[in-house]
């Protein structure tokens, strides 16, 4: 999927995530956290703030699962059970849902598509 093809509004929140990468495009297991939202949102300021505290809570869970392993195998099930329940099927058949918890490092490739409604 191609980023244009989001319908990005002003309201909107985007946590991104941006990996560190070597001279060979290949990731060095460390990344960047950002929360991007528009200058132009026109949301009441009690619900930006909301909005934000949110996104910020989502972008925390990162180094909370590198730092306590009891959330981390929590969310990795949650992960695998909605990949289960939602018959999330791969984008094309040479690529695999690719999950590696063996380490502090939570490796989940997410380039799948689903049958129907997500």
């Amino acid at each position: 999927m191609n980023i244009e093809q989001f319908n990005i509004r002003n309201e909107d929140f985007i946590v991104k995530v941006t990996p560190h990468l070597d001279e060979k495009k290949n990731w060095l297991g460390e990344i960047d956290i950002s929360i991007i939202t528009s200058t132009d949102n026109e949301l009441n300021d009690k619900d930006f703030n909301d909005l934000m505290f949110l996104s910020q809570m989502i972008a925390s869970s990162i180094p909370l699962m590198e730092n306590d392993e009891y959330y981390r195998d929590v969310l990795s099930d949650y992960v695998h059970q909605y990949i289960h329940d939602n018959d999330i099927e791969d984008v094309d058949n040479s690529r695999e849902i690719n999950y590696d918890k063996d380490s502090n490092i939570i490796s989940i490739n997410f380039n799948t598509k689903t049958k129907g409604n997500a």
